[in-house]
């Protein structure tokens, strides 16, 4: 009998080797989910579409997010100034004391009265040499960041933000850079004005993060799908010796279509059944289905060989 629950919405998870059948237009499908052997990874094959900068620094994971030329926090941070905020404006900054703390490197009296020239100096030497918290209080007003957090324990996950279980753990976890988005793109790229440029990067920042998260762990899905003239029943079955049905591959012919890439882990919000159509979204959503899974079979194959 198909599944007699009403909705397959969000609530159903991704597994490896589910299969899905269903009736469509007198067609019987069949649909094999599966892991993604191979996927993509999207700070490298989606750079169009990334809109955040993922700044990773590991001494053993080379490589992480979008594998910048950047060798250092430091450096990353002194290369931002340099490109968003013009001298004047930094200068600016410095002496009306918009850069919390400087002053514990030159007094008032000397930040006003030093030579503009030897003041940058002073400032990108600082930073230079590890100090980056000038350089974020004078990036303050036109880039959004969040903290990425890695957690290295029987593989790697990442997150961004507040630092939270499992990213809290004080032997496997760390803070391994930053995401960051600029004002301009949130606002040209995420339709952000003024009051809003900040949340909307946040959340983008987030979603990049996230995606990238699915591709580190492996919560990347791909389909077949097969099609047969046959109505699901018997017919569609092959049987063990002991009279138990199995799903006879041979009945369903040829792929007639494979896809991959996409994130789970829930099966509505991954976009399979929407990407295949033929019927599975309204199928999952009136309960007319059935579930099933895929069970590899190991052939020995002999070669005989003679001895010269």
């Amino acid at each position: 009998m198909p599944n007699t629950k009403l909705s397959i919405e969000s609530d159903t998870l991704l597994s490896d080797n589910m299969l899905l059948f269903w009736e469509h237009d007198e067609k019987t499908y069949m649909c094999h989910i599966k892991p993604d052997c191979e996927p993509a990874n999207p700070r490298r094959s989606d750079t169009d579409n990334n809109l955040a900068t993922l700044a990773c620094f590991h001494s053993r994971h080379i490589g992480l997010g979008d594998g910048l030329d950047t060798k250092t926090p430091s450096e990353f941070w002194e290369g931002l100034v340099r490109k968003h905020v013009e001298n004047n404006e930094l200068l600016a900054k410095i002496r009306a004391g918009q850069i919390d703390g400087f002053e514990q490197i030159l007094p008032a009296q000397d930040i006003e009265t030093i030579d503009p020239d030897k003041l940058l100096d002073v400032f990108y030497g600082a930073v230079s040499d590890g100090e980056i918290k000038y350089a974020m209080a004078a990036l303050n007003d036109r880039l959004c960041w969040l903290h990425m957090w890695l957690y290295d324990h029987s593989g790697l996950t990442i997150s961004c933000g507040e630092r939270t279980a499992p990213f809290n753990d004080p032997w496997d976890s760390s803070c391994i850079g930053w995401a960051v988005m600029d004002k301009n793109t949130a606002m040209s790229e995420l339709a952000a004005g003024e009051n809003n440029w900040r949340e909307k990067a946040v959340a983008c920042i987030k979603s990049e993060v996230a995606s990238y998260d699915k591709y580190l762990t492996g919560d990347i899905w791909m389909y077949a799908l097969y099609a047969s003239d046959r109505s699901i029943g018997e017919n569609e079955c092959g049987r063990y010796p002991n009279g138990n049905t199995c799903s006879d591959n041979n009945s369903w012919g040829d792929t007639i279509d494979e896809t991959c890439g996409f994130e789970g882990p829930y099966l509505m919000a991954s976009g399979i059944p929407q990407t295949i159509g033929c019927g599975l979204p309204e199928a999952l959503a009136a309960g007319k289905y059935w579930t099933g899974t895929a069970n590899a079979r190991t052939i020995v194959v002999y070669n005989y060989i003679r001895n010269a």
